[in-house]
């Protein structure tokens, strides 16, 4: 579990960067921040039996966001909202996670990438204004779940019985997703069995 988690950080963190490298602003005179905020992350929560972890949490938040809803610690934490409420529903998410800070591509603010647990989820945003708003979510290993209790190591059968049949037209036989108000849920799946799962903000 440990080395599949370290890859999952790495690959996290090697996706970021090739972002941040993207999104380089000549213009910028001090170069992209990269800020460690905290890796005080508690590996005793990590129990690796499919989720079963205080993200599955019913959340009081549940019933106002209007797309897939991702629950940690009991509050939602959506993309699309700023993260910056969400921060202080948690107590800055129990700083149970490493930070790094770029200029984002417009140039207009520093986006953020919060990798939770030593790679298990991570939280992208973008700036808007004095927000900062989660642009997705990716869930990583099985020690965290959907709302729904999906959580990498699940079968086919389980996405299908959760979710029911996949958007036809921007689905194949290996990324499924499915649309909710502002939000998009993939679901990569190989041989028979969830990979990956990423919340996306859809304008």
């Amino acid at each position: 579990m440990k080395a599949i988690k370290i890859l999952a950080l790495a690959m996290a963190l090697s996706m970021t960067a090739v972002s941040f490298a993207a999104c380089n602003n000549p213009n910028n005179q001090g170069g992209d921040d990269v800020v460690v905020v905290s890796s005080a992350a508690d590996n005793n929560g990590n129990n690796g039996n499919g989720g079963q972890t205080e993200a599955t949490q019913a959340s009081e938040q549940q019933g106002e966001f209007d797309g897939w809803s991702f629950v940690y610690n009991g509050v939602n934490v959506n993309v699309g909202t700023d993260l910056n409420e969400v921060e202080s529903k948690l107590g800055e998410l129990n700083k149970d996670y490493t930070e790094l800070k770029a200029t984002s591509c417009a140039g207009l603010g520093l986006s953020r990438t919060l990798t939770f647990h030593s790679g298990s989820f991570v939280i992208n945003t973008n700036p808007e204004g004095t927000k900062d708003i989660i642009s997705n979510i990716s869930l990583f290993d099985d020690t965290v779940t959907t709302a729904e209790g999906l959580y990498i190591g699940s079968t086919l059968d389980d996405v299908k019985a959760k979710y029911g049949e996949p958007d036809p037209e921007t689905s194949t036989a290996t990324t499924l997703t499915y649309r909710k108000g502002h939000s998009i849920l993939v679901i990569i799946v190989s041989e028979d069995k969830v990979a990956n799962i990423v919340y996306n903000y859809a304008v």
